[in-house]
Order: C-alpha cells, then structure tokens, then sequence
C-alpha cells in the first residue's frame, strides 16, 4: 500500500509528513477529505508545548497546528486511539489534538518532539485515558519542526498553564497532497 505524503511549506522550511491509512484508516480519511475541502487554508503551527511552559503532568513536547478561525470545513472525527492503531507517539509522530474523544477536527494536529508515551491510550496526560489519535510521521524536516517549536512564546489563552505557550507569531504553512511516489526535497 503506497502511503499518503503531504508536504508543509513554512517560512522556515518544508516539513513532510507520511500519513498511516493502513493503521489510522477513519483519521487518515477524514485529514485526507478536509486538505480537498479546504480546511487546511490558512492554517499555521499556533502553539509550543515544552518542559519551560508546561506546567501539566506528566510534561510534554509538541508543536500544535491549528486552521485558520474563520475555516470550519472539517468534521469532528472519530477517536482511533492508539491500543486500536498501534501507532505511538515516538519522535515525530502526528496526532490530532482533541478534548473529548470525537471532539477532533483534522486541521488541528501537533507533531511530537521527542517521545510522548504520556499521549498514548492509557498514558496518564489525559483525564479520560484514551490518549491522542497517532495518524502519520514525519520523515523528512524534523530540524524544520524543532525550530518553529523552539520560536519565541508568549499567550495563547488565559487558561492556567497554557498562557505561555502561544508561539509569538504564529508559524504560517501550506499544505498540498503529494502525488504517489514523488520526491519532495526538504530544507532541513
């Protein structure tokens, strides 16, 4: 099975990502459907988890995507957790960022920097145990992620223990789905 590819072209860099249809089918889909629909416009990585803003436990780093306000073209997705999937969230992983299971929309995503065993099912970062759905990788622009990640922060929301993780600015991306096969060269 050839696996999805897409590519994100930020100031910085590109950053590609091989998407798991094979393990993730229903989140594969639903990110696959919302890039054709549009919900990927103007969306930009908005928020810098890590151990000098956490103040959640167990701590962790990710770099968070968010669409653009204004873009509500995709659904909630169903909750594929990783004891379903077997995907983790080793260095690299991406995974939808979510409040309850189900509450997921496709844009919304952040990729791990580093392992976070805490995100799996059962790992302990959230209340209800079920962990963050593993969906794709990234296999190229590792360096590009850790510079935005390691941007300047400042406020992102005023609720406690997020007000210091908002990257100040927020890091535009394009996104496109990558033919079959095809090469995307990546400035590290």
């Amino acid at each position: 099975m050839t696996r999805p590819r897409l590519r994100l072209d930020t100031p910085v860099g590109r950053i590609l990502i091989e998407l798991r249809p094979d393990r993730a089918p229903l989140t594969t889909a639903a990110v696959l459907a919302c890039l054709e629909q549009g919900g990927f416009v103007g969306a930009r990585f908005v928020r810098s988890v890590r151990p000098d803003n956490d103040a959640a436990s167990p701590p962790i780093a990710v770099l968070q995507a968010a669409p653009d306000p204004a873009n509500s073209y995709c659904d909630q997705i169903v909750h594929e957790s990783t004891r379903v999937t077997g995907l983790t969230h080793v260095d690299g992983a991406v995974s939808l960022a979510r409040g309850a299971p189900g509450s997921a929309r496709a844009a919304g995503f952040f990729i791990c920097i580093g392992d976070q065993p805490a995100l799996d099912h059962g790992g302990g970062r959230v209340a209800d145990g079920q962990g963050f759905a593993v969906f794709g990788q990234v296999i190229s622009g590792h360096t590009v992620a850790r510079r935005i990640w390691a941007g300047p922060t400042g406020p992102w929301t005023s609720r406690p223990g997020l007000d210091r993780q908002g990257l100040a600015p927020p890091v535009p991306f394009r996104t496109e789905r990558l033919a079959p096969g095809a090469f995307a060269e990546t400035r590290s």
